[in-house]
């Protein structure tokens, strides 16, 4: 009979098979100790530099945004008239001077817009954090599953590499009694050293997969994973239809907060500036003193501004468009993943609840008929491949589950609700 799928892989370790080795693994304590999904997860959102890139992004804004606060600069102005030619000296008392202060006002709102379209470009960068903190977060859990499959894999070829180890003995011993061909020993031989292969091909992908999570992570390798994720209740995940928490949504609707502000600062431009000075001016040989004051006022603003309003309101149709084009994407998107995983979640049930089993029953039947000389070696030898690829299925549809659901929990918008303990 054989051991089941989850016992097969408490018996695995995190340490790959050499290409020359073909036994399987046995109990081992990994040195880093176990680490969990969510502790890589911790770990990968602290080291991956997607994040300090993304935080990098949300300073800049963040300095906009107070720079936008600051108001026109005051300026203070000195000039002069009738300045004496060029070695004329005996003119310089007719010399005239003329200080000034000004200070431009600025009208329509335009510093309160001004400091909402900085506002806006906070929240567009924090929620590229967010969007950079999910893609994170589903690289390490599709690492994590990967891994886990391999090793899954590993545990069925060990499997196969059991049974059929113990099948070669059987027929090997059948065929020097001449009760069976030699042909029988020769395609034991053959599925064993084709299940060696696999074993041996398995520990290499996975051993892959560590490489990159712990690159991920910045974990020391030798630590090992929790394969109790292999056998986790299967649910299928339900996505809000709306996508609220979806990164790119979330950026998205950022972006179009932003044009909207846009509009409103470039609306808020149609009001002209006044622009004040005020100053003092000597009159040169009369040594006598003036105040001078003054007034500007630019024509044509709203005029001008038009092209920029236009601009501003064309993005905006053009963000709500991109937006709804996303939702239909997803929407499709999500449709798909969902009825993938309610198919592979019935397939698992009807393997494991019934394929399997009458498989493993078929097993022994053929394994007592041989026995008995009553079945011929094929009969067994069919058996076991047919048993042995049911397993083969259950772990490939796994990977489809955890595949599938890490990507629905994507769409769901896992991402800075996270609490990041190191």
């Amino acid at each position: 009979m054989l051991i089941p799928l989850a016992a097969a892989l408490a018996l695995s370790v995190s340490t790959p098979l050499p290409d020359h080795e073909t036994r399987c693994p046995v109990a081992e304590t990994a040195p880093a100790g176990l680490m969990s999904l969510d502790r890589a997860i911790t770990l990968a959102l602290h080291h991956d530099m997607r994040r300090d890139v993304a935080r990098a992004g949300v300073e800049i804004a963040r300095t906009d945004q107070a720079i936008a606060a600051f108001r026109p600069p005051d300026a203070v102005r000195v000039g002069t008239e009738d300045f004496p030619a060029i070695g004329r000296t005996d003119n310089i008392d007719s010399l005239e001077l003329t200080g000034s202060y000004t200070r431009v006002w600025e009208r329509g709102g335009k510093r309160e817009a001004r400091e909402r379209l900085a506002a806006r470009g906070v929240d567009v960068m924090e929620a590229a954090t967010a969007r950079s903190d999910t893609q994170i977060i589903y690289d390490v859990r599709t690492l994590y599953f990967s891994a886990l499959i391999a090793r899954a894999r590993q545990a069925v070829a060990c499997m196969e590499i059991e049974h059929v180890t113990d099948l070669k003995s059987a027929i090997e011993a059948r065929v020097r009694q001449a009760a069976d061909p030699a042909l029988a020993g020769v395609r034991a031989s053959t599925e064993l050293l084709s299940a060696q292969t696999d074993l041996r091909r398995f520990a290499m992908e996975e051993a892959a997969f560590l490489f990159q999570l712990s690159s991920l992570t910045g974990a020391e390798a030798g630590f090992a994973l929790d394969t109790r994720l292999i056998e986790t209740v299967r649910t299928v995940r339900t996505v809000d239809p709306g996508f609220s928490a979806l990164p790119e949504m979330l950026e998205l609707n950022a972006r179009q907060r932003q044009a909207q502000a846009r509009t409103a600062f470039e609306h808020s431009k149609r009001n002209a500036d006044v622009t004040w000075s005020v100053g003092v001016r000597n009159f040169g040989a009369a040594d006598n003193f003036g105040l001078v004051a003054g007034v500007s006022v630019p024509l044509g603003m709203g005029t001008r501004s038009d092209a920029s309003l236009a601009k501003a309101r064309a993005e905006e149709r053009a963000i709500e468009t991109e937006r709804r084009a996303l939702v239909q994407q997803v929407t499709r998107q999500a449709h798909a993943l969902r009825q993938s995983a309610l198919l592979t979640v019935r397939t698992l049930e009807t393997l494991e609840t019934s394929l399997i089993p009458q498989a493993e029953e078929a097993l022994a039947l053929a394994e007592e008929g041989y026995r008995k000389g009553a079945l011929p070696f094929r009969d067994i030898l069919d058996a076991h491949e047919v048993l042995i690829g049911l397993h083969k299925q259950r772990v490939d549809h796994i990977e489809t589950y955890l595949m599938t659901d890490a990507a629905l929990l994507r769409l769901s918008g896992e991402h800075a609700a996270r609490e990041m303990q190191p």
